[in-house]
């Protein structure tokens, strides 16, 4: 899955994964992931921590980053 964000400024910012609809009652996902992006360095990126989680629909893995 990919997202793209403009505008974005410095600061504290949440990145939230959302489970709409599955098959199952709960499945079990690998969550990894990365936020590019560019400053006055060039562009730089946050790797967002690998987590295994198991998910029903309607819950969220959420990630808090700062830039």
């Amino acid at each position: 899955m990919a997202a793209i964000l403009s505008g974005i400024s410095r600061g504290a910012h949440t990145v939230t994964i959302l489970v709409v609809r599955q098959n199952r009652t709960s499945l079990t996902y690998d969550v990894l992931g990365q936020v590019d992006f560019v400053d006055s360095a060039g562009t730089r990126t946050i790797s967002l921590e690998h987590r295994t989680v198991t998910l029903r629909a309607g819950d969220t893995v959420t990630y808090n980053i700062s830039i």
